[in-house]
């Protein structure tokens, strides 16, 4: 019998991370690393067959704990935006940690494919009528910055398995309640009020714009580039291709939770629609459904029960 394939997901107890170890796990032997593992995370972890566990932080640990092989690692351990924003100079040690720690898997032979989760914004605030691979970065928020130099770093290492996905906002049901920051995110702000009020406010108009991307499309994404490890690019934006506006997005929350929604007066960047070009990603085969209804309707689940 052939021996099942390992995958390191470093960070995969947070909000995203958890979701990918536990999809998962029926294709891997899942190993995951955790800066906390608070009650709700342990709860989770023991009722999740297949994921193993360690301690890792890179604020106070010099190494990823691991030395055994690895088929592919998703790196999902930078430090969140609120942080970067608090402690630019200690996240940015931490995230430059974090890469070289993969680097150094690579180096003794125990990492074969390497998919780093950066972000959208490094792309920067500037509103565009559409955002390309091929731009140049120009980002402005630590957190920004941090994945930049991640990218980098990587890129420059010459890791021929190497995909640096630039995601936009990722429409997600948790799975397990402890958040974190993540919980002050808009769609599940959102989906958190309408699940225990029946109604949900924006504090501002709702008339910017985000591209918002299911979990289900970002899964079937990953898996394409799993099984893909060769391409002539390393970048790859993962993105719905088109811009929601938040009133769109409130009114499908508002349509599955039969509530009411609100709005403000504030304004929020992002005042046009934009395009985050996915070209290279179906390029590759990669077909997303661009359905948000069936994870909202899971997150409001999640949030009522």
């Amino acid at each position: 019998m052939a021996e099942r394939r390992r995958l390191l997901i470093p960070g995969g107890a947070g909000y995203l991370g958890a979701r990918l170890a536990q999809a998962l796990a029926d294709e891997y032997e899942v190993y995951i690393t955790y800066r906390r593992l608070a009650p709700l995370r342990e709860r989770w972890l023991k009722n999740t067959p297949g994921i193993s566990a360690v301690r890792f932080d890179a604020a106070s640990q010099e190494e990823i704990p691991f030395e055994i092989p690895f088929d592919a690692a998703i790196n999902l351990a930078m430090p969140g935006a609120e942080e970067a924003q608090r402690d630019p100079d200690g996240s940015q040690r931490q995230a430059e940690r974090i890469a070289k720690n993969l680097l150094s898997l690579k180096a003794k032979g125990l990492l074969r494919q390497l998919i780093h989760f950066s972000t959208f914004h490094v792309y920067g605030p500037d509103e565009r009528e559409i955002f390309i691979e091929t731009d140049e970065p120009r980002p402005k928020h630590p957190y920004a910055h941090n994945h930049l130099m991640c990218e980098r770093i990587l890129e420059e290492s010459g890791f021929d398995m190497l995909f640096l996905l630039r995601p936009t906002n990722i429409v997600a049901a948790p799975a397990h309640g402890d958040l974190g920051p993540q919980s002050k995110l808009l769609f599940l702000s959102l989906c958190r009020q309408m699940a225990e009020t029946g109604s949900m406010r924006l504090d501002n108009d709702g008339l910017s714009y985000r591209d918002f991307v299911s979990f289900d499309d970002l899964l079937s994404g990953v898996r394409l580039l799993l099984s893909c490890p060769a391409a002539p690019f390393r970048v790859v934006n993962v993105s719905a291709g088109s811009a929601y506006r938040l009133n769109d997005l409130a009114e499908l929350i508002r349509r599955a939770g039969s509530g009411e929604v609100s709005f403000g007066t504030g304004k929020d960047a992002w005042r046009r629609p934009f395009v985050v070009s996915n070209h290279r990603m179906r390029s590759l085969g990669w077909n997303p459904q661009l359905d948000l209804t069936p994870e909202i309707s899971k997150t409001l689940d999640f949030f009522a029960s």
